[in-house]
């Protein structure tokens, strides 16, 4: 079911994987950056759906931005900044500390 041949679909899939973990952080976000949140999972389901749907599909280059800005927007690095502030500082610095560790 898949399309291998589009070029974007793997980054897009990753994509969706991120804001499934920033979905995660539930009660750490604002109400309006929850709504953001569902409807840029929205945005992007849609689009794989379009992807696997027709191999001739092209993605249109605003469909790419909007995807790019919410690459950035669900960062780890923003996922752990809201962490932070919801209280979860010794899990991500034991995380950081494991790494360095190998």
């Amino acid at each position: 079911m898949e399309n291998k041949d589009n070029k974007y679909l793997r980054r897009l899939e990753d994509l969706v994987e991120r804001i499934e973990q920033w979905k995660q952080i539930g009660p750490a976000c604002s109400e309006e950056e929850w709504t953001k949140m569902e409807e840029a999972l929205e945005d992007i389901d849609e689009l794989i759906r379009l992807i696997v749907g027709n191999d001739n599909y092209i993605v249109p280059a605003y469909r790419l931005k909007k995807a790019n800005k919410y690459w950035k927007q669900y960062s780890i690095m923003n996922i752990e900044t809201v962490k932070i502030a919801k209280g979860q500082v010794h899990d991500i610095f034991k995380s950081g500390k494991d790494r360095k560790n190998g």
